[in-house]
């Protein structure tokens, strides 16, 4: 073989080789999009903005109104509870009605306290049209404890927020002495 034979047998093999790595960069790209990703991966993101919510409210003066934007998944519920309230079963519209499948227990984290949670949601019975199953006493669970009743309305003594749709919402968040009112928008 001469030289230009050697030169043109290496530039098809280099050739080959790139061809060879962008197809399978191709596919590795092609089964990164067809393969769904768990449930788990975008759980942080509610926490991340279930955390920056309590510290806003912290921040809040008594009596002042602000909105933050909130954004939960199928698996969480975001729960206020007031101080003297131990459960939640039963539930009125203005302050976040829902299908529940039993109660919603006060986690022991908030020390009789009134607090505000976010909490997993059972969902493996949602898409088939069952109730949500709303567990804050897990390990992925969090409550931050206040000094105000936690609550979605003049006549609440609780709050609840669910939404799948995975869209940002805003919620109104009002700070009085003794309560801190959350209004989804």
């Amino acid at each position: 073989m001469d030289k230009k034979g050697l030169e043109t047998q290496m530039l098809k093999t280099i050739g080959g080789l790139i061809i060879g790595v962008l197809v399978v960069v191709a596919l590795i790209s092609i089964i990164y999009i067809i393969i769904p990703k768990s449930s788990n991966e975008g759980a942080e993101v509610p926490i991340f903005y279930y955390k920056t919510l309590v510290n806003k409210i912290s921040e809040l003066n008594v009596n002042e109104v602000k909105e933050f934007p909130f954004f939960s998944t199928e698996d969480y519920a975001l729960v206020g509870f007031g101080k003297g309230l131990n459960e939640v079963s039963s539930l009125n519209e203005a302050c976040g009605k829902m299908d529940l499948d039993g109660v919603i227990i006060k986690p022991s984290s908030c020390n009789g306290n009134a607090c505000l949670c976010i909490c997993e949601i059972e969902s493996g019975l949602i898409s088939l049209g069952g109730d949500l199953i709303v567990k804050c006493y897990t390990e992925k669970s969090l409550c931050k404890e206040f000094r105000e009743d936690v609550v979605g309305g003049l006549i609440c003594n609780y709050y609840l927020y669910y939404d799948a749709t995975e869209k940002i919402k805003n919620l109104e968040v009002t700070r009085t002495p003794d309560k801190i009112t959350i209004k989804t928008k």
